[in-house]
């Protein structure tokens, strides 16, 4: 079980980063979430995914044709992995 509050600040401090660096290349995005202990864990040319398993945090980012990051989105563990609803028309 993770501390609630410790994951919150972890969760401030990556919303931070992308405020601050909103064009920046995301090879070095990447190298601060590495340095935060977020390591790689899948992606292709369009989203990249991350994990902290300390914090039990999931991060996609979701990058341009310049590869820079469009948007993102942080998860806890538990938000990731509970069932999605069936979308039905």
């Amino acid at each position: 079980m993770v501390n609630r509050g410790q994951q919150l600040r972890m969760n401030r401090l990556v919303e931070r980063l992308f405020t601050e660096s909103c064009s920046r290349p995301v090879e070095g995005i990447e190298k601060e979430l590495q340095k935060l202990g977020f390591t790689q864990t899948g992606g292709d040319l369009r989203a990249l995914q991350f994990g902290h398993r300390g914090f039990e945090l999931f991060l996609e980012l979701m990058l341009d044709e310049n590869q820079c990051v469009h948007s993102y989105r942080i998860l806890t563990f538990v938000e990731r992995d509970k069932p999605q609803p069936k979308f039905r028309w």
